[in-house]
């Protein structure tokens, strides 16, 4: 095509076909249909575009309303054995300077101690949706399974998760109603898992390498434990590096020594 030679303008195309008033009415109508879908089109996009860059409010609580929400939950029962818990809870997780001045720190993870049926895998999960740092809640015989099926990675053929996963933070495909994009784990029963679980031959206390590896990637608010094991068999089962940095990752939190299982 010669670039210099003046080219015909749409209008002049096919000037030479005649069409009918009909042909005429649908054309414009057809062509009047497409200008408006490509308009709606490009306004729907840009709808979507300002609503994915609009921050998400994020919600906040009072402990006073957290507890309020959990006086209102159905089967949640608040009496002597577990007042004081719950209300530290609350406190904690919603960021109430009430919590410090126990003496504990908000830059920490909780650590839940216990006798069997007490209630504080129940307490904690309650929270697991929460403010400050939402969470999953896995049993450490789970994280225990995932290494002996699937070692440190990924099993390809089946699926499942393995150990590395509960090193770091787990992604949110989208914020969620905190405006959270990531969220921690409450590791439950710390103790009742194998302490050495093996994996073609290599042995691990993978409760230790997890909690390790959190510790040395500043993860404290977004890891939780619960226990039945006292301090001084922490430190018996996991080292006593472990146990000295379980205490700077987390608030040591204990039910009351005569508090009754509430299992049925």
């Amino acid at each position: 095509m010669d670039l210099k030679t003046p080219q015909p303008k749409l209008s002049e195309l096919y000037s030479d076909i005649e069409l009918t008033e009909e042909e005429k009415s649908e054309a414009i109508e057809r062509a009047l249909f497409e200008a408006r879908y490509t308009k709606f089109a490009q306004r729907n996009a840009e709808e979507y575009r300002m609503k994915i860059m609009k921050p998400v409010e994020v919600k906040k609580y009072t402990s006073a309303q957290l507890l309020s929400f959990l006086d209102m939950t159905v089967g949640f029962v608040r009496d002597d054995d577990n007042s004081e818990i719950v209300q530290i809870l609350c406190e904690y997780f919603g960021e109430d300077p009430a919590f410090e001045k126990r003496g504990y720190n908000h830059n920490k993870g909780l650590l839940l101690f216990g006798g069997v049926g007490v209630g504080k895998t129940h307490l904690l999960s309650m929270f697991r949706n929460n403010q400050k740092c939402s969470y999953q809640v896995v049993a450490c015989q789970d994280v225990e399974g995932a290494y002996a099926r699937s070692g440190d990675d990924r099993n390809e053929k089946t699926g499942e998760v393995g150990l590395k996963k509960y090193y770091g933070l787990v992604s949110l495909s989208g914020a969620n109603q905190y405006g959270q994009t990531s969220m921690g784990f409450m590791f439950d029963d710390l103790g009742q898992e194998n302490i050495a679980t093996k994996f073609y031959g290599t042995e691990r206390n993978v409760m230790m390498e997890v909690l390790s590896h959190r510790y040395k990637n500043g993860l404290f608010t977004s890891t939780h434990l619960t226990t039945n094991l006292s301090a001084e068999q922490i430190k018996e089962t996991y080292g006593i590096r472990v146990a000295d940095r379980m205490r700077e990752m987390f608030n040591l939190i204990s039910f009351p020594m005569n508090a009754k299982s509430r299992r049925k």
